[in-house]
């Protein structure tokens, strides 16, 4: 393949198969750069020849000569997911994290954060949830969403609830849901041990305080109960 083509995703279809055929789409880019046409070959390898380890090893090259590659490095973390190697997935994803622009960045770590959930990997959730926030243009959406996975998490060296308030009170500072920022600071007290906090907090919304919809009022009548018998609010299992 030419550095001057780059060859397009194209998976083995019904026809292909039937034909004994393989199918290579080149799309022709001749300003492209000899990194970019090493990416597209590389992902060429890993979705349409099934050849994990040499994309792998190409998109290891191109780092090797551009490091600061955000793309590469999100390409190879979701390559890594895919292997199970969670902890070098994440490292890479939060090592791309500073070139994403917030919603991206809230995107990408709200889908490696659910694949992680699947298995159990609560310390690492925790770690790209703190890691999400951390970021000056943190929307607050996102400041709400790190805020309640830290401290609703089912593990105890997982769950985060300072930081969990520390996120409240940025989020208090943007325009917000004011049902949603009680309900976490309630679930973060009830983390803290603070049950009577808790208690309080729900109940503002449990008892119309704080209007919300019928849902969240059913809601916060549940959490009312679990932070009176000192159990914690955990949303994640």
């Amino acid at each position: 393949i030419p550095i001057w083509a780059r060859p397009l995703v194209f998976p083995p279809n019904d026809l292909t198969v039937n034909l004994k055929q393989s199918v290579m789409l080149l799309q022709v880019v001749p300003e492209q750069s000899l990194n970019e046409a090493k990416f597209h070959l590389a992902r060429y390898v890993r979705f349409v020849e099934g050849k994990p380890d040499q994309a792998e090893a190409v998109f290891k090259d191109i780092l090797a000569s551009a490091p600061e590659s955000s793309l590469v490095m999100l390409e190879l973390a979701n390559l890594y997911l895919a292997q199970h190697r969670y902890e070098e997935s994440v490292n890479l994803l939060l090592k791309a994290f500073p070139d994403a622009k917030p919603d991206m960045r809230a995107s990408l770590a709200g889908q490696v954060a659910t694949e992680l959930g699947k298995v159990g990997e609560w310390s690492l959730v925790a770690k790209i949830a703190r890691r999400t926030a951390e970021f000056g243009d943190a929307t607050s959406e996102t400041l709400h969403n790190v805020a309640w996975i830290l401290a609703t998490l089912p593990t105890a060296d997982s769950r985060d609830p300072q930081f969990a308030l520390s996120a409240c009170d940025r989020m208090e500072r943007l325009p917000h849901d004011a049902v949603m920022l009680t309900l976490t600071r309630a679930a973060s007290q009830a983390a803290l041990g603070d049950f009577a906090s808790a208690v309080r907090l729900a109940n503002d919304v449990a008892s119309g305080a704080i209007p919300a919809d019928d849902a969240r009022r059913r809601q916060a009548v549940e959490m009312v109960a679990t932070f009176k018998a000192e159990k914690l609010w955990i949303s994640m299992r």
